[in-house]
């Protein structure tokens, strides 16, 4: 509050009064000690008397668990907090030493909230007026600063009312005051209707909102945007476009997120249900989001029936249009959609037959000229032709959009009759190998296509190369070749299109055009690689992608040195053949599938991803795991000794080396540390992932007594070494519901390597189980009791890719994406961004939020191979797949090689 305004409260002069009032009548320490002693003596007492009451409290603070804490030593809490202020203990130091005092009987020295109470008596017996007055001051002043502080977002004027039929009621410090059209209603305000009336709304960003008899609601401004919360009733909504945010409407069981939708949402005492009318809305029930589109609905409960839509929308005024758009728009999905699926997958193609000699990339892809023009023209059609969507068109019309995307459309058209049902991109080596220095010799890159009318694609790639240069204003070194092409001269920097009869190709060296068009073949035909690509063909090709490793790294080992060598073939590399990589769509999913070949049986670390076989590790994984990643391994002492053996050839004091580390630990690494471990690991986030991530790891262990002896020998050289950075580390052994169980807690300075480290674990069945608590330890072990798990998860069996194998080598299973976009929408909006911050800000989260789809990724080891197979909502083509493989600088470099070679690169 400004000292100009008109309030005769002088707001900061009462403050200041206040500060100084407290610092004049400051209690001494004398008096503050005997304080604390008569209410820590006054909470003793009656402490007996108070057990009932704390034993039922909610634990949320420190506080809160130090009331329990004579509860607990006395043997008297529920079974269910003392685990929790056990575990509370464990990790917090000053509650830990509470609990240590009150066990031995000292005095314990009084908590914060005991020493606030003890200065408030101090304070009260010197001078009450004043510290009544001092608590009102401050409560107002943090009330204003609350209100005038960035940090608090308007909520003011969020809708404001432009209907009612019946009675609409504004709900004012528990009375219900009346509503009539032009009234605004702020976030702080809830809403209601009257049975038998109803009343329409204006948000504050555009949106309709049409309200159905006896519904309650409230608007709040929100990062993101503004949030309906829907208490009970039914209401339509008809948001508008957001831009970078979205339009939220909550109940107590969903979440409903869109933009620019129309879509309805009911709640009562049965659950929640949403029906969409147009467009798409994402709906997220705890972890799970689902995706719905015009005609589909979602019940948040068993027993919600799906109901007719007439029902759902009947009661509004525009009730007969909402459903006529749900009809057309679900029609119009459904013939998209067998649009999209009626091109089946390509099973042969003779494109391949015609690529350069020693092609070592290869991709085809098909021509999407025919779907894309008649999917447009489908759109078009269905929608001009209702009269309830035409004013869309009309509107597109109006300001010219319409005419530019015909254009588009037109030009695209215009190719899809001419062309086949597939394009090939090809690179092969130049005559002097891969120029990794950045020499000339950039190599050969090819592009191939089918041809359905040659005579017209002849004039309108003609016409469009005309086109193209009068808009630049300069000659383009495009060579277009319609006929002989032997009289064509070959110039070091152009790039020849040559269209025969039934092909298009386009190269950097005409000696390959001649060549084409002689109707000759190369020797690539008797190669390998194209052996595994026409492999590829007959299992179904989408999208197709293929490189030749064998002769890159043959080129690479040529130009390393010997131990860059050695290294390569420890990796298992050295031996690698072929990648091929296939990936399709089919409606919303994404089918992916690539084989890695190996020359021969895969060796070193290639050979360490075991074989397919049983994961029991996942048995103790949660169904609401956020992130998964489990796989076997071959023999722990088998690739110990691999990488020894590696080292050794190239350090010759290794051995001496390693003697002195296994003395200092006084284990073997071999035979103590690997030797006891059965080669399945798993590790998730299971729990919340945000703000502190409840991990969880489980580990094969064969040999529990040597493994834990093992562990034991290690914790007392760690704890030596905590001793010196003036901390401590140590490993107990507890029992608990008649399970062995171990805790590591270290208390070290911050900074140091062992710092905030505690864990706990158990041994069952052959796997080691390690968690931050016992609880979630022991929850784990009842998820693999239960037999609810992880591999009963429809969301993770929804993804399982369709094949052959009954076992992975490796999964992984990623729902973190999910985790982060809730945690980014719950974060307040920083002050002093300017708009065009505040804009890239929200354009950054807006696409977190859109890739946050769960993803699943599963290998397969095989003798002479390695593959991969992928099933996700995923519509991005090959995402994540470098990443895999850790092929993506390899791409990325082979990618700039292919387009170094075009002219005008």
């Amino acid at each position: 509050m400004s000292k100009d305004s008109k309030n005769p409260l002088d707001l900061e002069g009462l403050v200041d009064v206040a500060v100084e009032a407290m610092r004049g009548e400051e209690p001494s320490a004398a008096e503050v000690e005997a304080a604390s002693a008569r209410v820590w003596k006054k909470v003793s007492v009656e402490m007996t008397a108070m057990a009932a009451a704390v034993e039922h409290r909610a634990i949320r603070s420190c506080d809160d668990v130090r009331a329990l804490l004579p509860l607990l030593v006395a043997g008297t809490l529920d079974d269910g907090r003392k685990l929790l202020v056990e575990d509370h203990t464990r990790s917090c130091i000053p509650c830990r030493k509470q609990l240590q005092a009150i066990r031995a009987g000292r005095p314990v020295a009084p908590s914060a909230e005991t020493a606030a109470r003890a200065r408030v008596e101090a304070q009260e017996n010197r001078s009450r007026l004043f510290g009544w007055l001092a608590a009102a001051a401050v409560v107002l002043a943090l009330v204003a600063g609350w209100f005038t502080s960035g940090i608090g977002r308007s909520q003011s004027e969020l809708m404001q009312v432009v209907g009612v039929e019946g009675q609409l009621f504004a709900v004012e410090g528990g009375r219900l005051e009346p509503l009539v059209p032009g009234d605004w209603i702020d976030g702080t305000r809830e809403v209601r209707t009257a049975g038998g009336s109803h009343a329409r709304f204006e948000l504050a960003d555009g949106s309709q909102v049409e309200v159905g008899e006896r519904s309650a609601l409230q608007v709040q401004r929100r990062r993101r945007g503004l949030q309906v919360r829907v208490d009970r009733g039914s209401i339509i909504v008809e948001a508008s476009e957001q831009g970078s945010g979205s339009l939220g409407v909550s109940t107590r069981e969903m979440l409903v997120s869109v933009k620019g939708t129309i879509f309805a949402v009911s709640h009562g005492s049965k659950g929640s249900r949403v029906s969409v009318i147009e467009g798409e809305v994402q709906v997220a029930q705890g972890r799970n989001r689902t995706s719905l589109y015009p005609g589909d609905q979602l019940g948040s409960r068993p027993t919600l029936a799906f109901a007719s839509f007439a029902e759902e929308v009947g009661w509004s005024e525009n009730g007969d249009r909402y459903l006529q758009m749900m009809e057309e728009f679900s029609a119009l999905r459904r013939d998209i959609n067998q649009l999209m699926s009626s091109h089946e997958l390509r099973t042969s193609t003779r494109l391949a037959r015609l690529v350069p000699q020693g092609t070592v990339v290869y991709a085809a892809l098909p021509n999407p000229t025919a779907t894309l023009s008649s999917l447009y023209q489908l759109i078009r059609e269905r929608l001009a032709a209702s009269p309830t969507l035409s004013e869309w068109w009309s509107e597109l019309e109006g300001d010219g959009d319409l005419a530019r995307l015909d254009e588009l459309v037109a030009s695209i058209q215009e190719l899809s009759g001419m062309l086949g049902e597939e394009t090939v991109v090809a690179f092969a080596p130049g005559p002097g190998g891969f120029d990794f220095d950045g020499d000339d010799e950039m190599g050969l890159p090819m592009v191939l296509s089918e041809v359905e009318d040659a005579a017209a694609l002849r004039v309108a790639l003609r016409d469009r190369l005309a086109e193209l240069e009068a808009a630049i204003g300069e000659q383009i070194p495009v060579i277009l070749l319609d006929g002989s092409t032997t009289t064509v001269p070959a110039l070091s920097e152009a790039f020849y299109v040559w269209v025969g009869e039934d092909l298009l190709a386009a190269t950097t060296e005409l000696s390959e055009i001649h060549r084409l068009a002689g109707g000759q073949e190369t020797g690539f035909v008797d190669s390998e690689f194209f052996a595994q690509i026409e492999r590829a063909y007959r299992q179904g090709a989408g999208y197709l992608g293929a490189v030749d490793l064998q002769t890159i790294f043959a080129q690479v080992l040529d130009q390393e040195d010997a131990s860059e060598r050695r290294a390569l073939e420890l990796s298992g590399f050295s031996g690698v053949e072929h990648l091929v990589v296939e990936r399709h769509q089919h409606g919303d999913r994404a089918f992916t599938s690539a084989e890695l070949s190996f020359e021969g049986q895969r060796q070193g670390m290639a050979a360490w991803l075991a074989n397919p076989g049983p994961m029991g590790a996942l048995e103790f994984i949660s169904p609401d795991a956020t992130f998964v990643s489990s796989f076997l391994t071959a023999d722990p002492v088998a690739m110990i000794d691999e990488l020894f053996g590696f080292v050794r050839s190239e350090d010759g004091d290794f051995d001496a080396e390693l003697a002195r580390i296994e003395g200092e630990l006084g284990i073997s690494l071999r035979d103590d540390l690997a030797s006891p471990l059965g080669g399945e690991v798993a590790v998730a986030i299971d729990g919340p992932a945000l703000p502190v991530p409840s991990w969880k790891a489980v580990v094969e262990v064969l040999d529990p007594d040597r493994f834990q002896s093992t562990i034991e020998i290690l914790a007392v050289r760690a704890a030596e070494e905590a001793e010196r950075e003036g901390g401590s580390l140590t490993i107990r052994p507890y029992d608990a519901n008649g399970r062995l169980f171990f805790e590591i807690d270290a208390d070290a300075p911050d900074g140091s390597a062992i710092s905030g480290v505690s864990a706990h674990y158990t041994y069952v069945d052959g796997y080691l189980i390690l968690a931050p608590s016992r609880a979630l330890v022991e929850r784990a072990i009842q998820y693999r009791d239960s037999g609810v798990s992880i591999l009963t998860s429809e969301d993770f069996r929804s993804l399982l890719p369709t094949d052959g194998y009954v076992d992975f080598s490796a999964v992984v299973y990623n729902r973190l994406g999910e985790a982060v976009s809730s945690f980014l929408d719950r974060l307040p909006r920083p002050d002093g961004l300017t708009d065009e911050q505040q804009a890239r800000m929200d354009a950054l989260l807006a696409e977190i939020a859109e890739q946050a789809g769960p993803a699943l990724y599963a290998l397969y080891g095989e003798d002479e191979r390695i593959r991969l197979s992928s099933n996700s909502p995923s519509l991005i083509p090959f995402a994540g797949l470098g990443t895999v493989f850790g092929l993506s600088s390899m791409f990325g470099e082979l990618g700039d090689l292919a387009t170094a070679g075009a002219p005008w690169a």
